[in-house]
């Protein structure tokens, strides 16, 4: 099942916005030459949610990091799993 158009170029920096950089999959052929990213993906997980540690308490620190890091309008998608039950939530920002 596919969500987006967006393909991962490359990893993304350990303190940078996200854990993937995208490109939109008509670019795929010129991955190599991909200076400006297309959009970002996080990925995160929570073993078991409590209080403290939830995916709406994730999801909000996801966001304030995406907004701070992200002022050109680059399009951000955050995945996040509880594992225990399990449960995602998957969001454009």
């Amino acid at each position: 099942m596919e969500y987006t158009d967006f393909v991962i170029a490359e990893r993304g920096r350990q303190d940078g916005v996200a854990d993937y950089i995208l490109t939109k999959k008509t670019n795929e052929a010129n991955l190599l030459n991909f200076n400006t990213p297309q959009a970002h993906l996080e990925v995160t997980g929570i073993l078991k949610e409590k209080v403290g540690n939830t995916l709406k308490g994730r999801l909000k620190i996801k966001r304030q990091k995406a907004k701070k890091h992200t002022k050109d309008g680059t399009e951000v998608l955050i995945i996040i799993t509880e594992f225990s039950i399990p449960k995602a939530k998957i969001v454009k920002v």
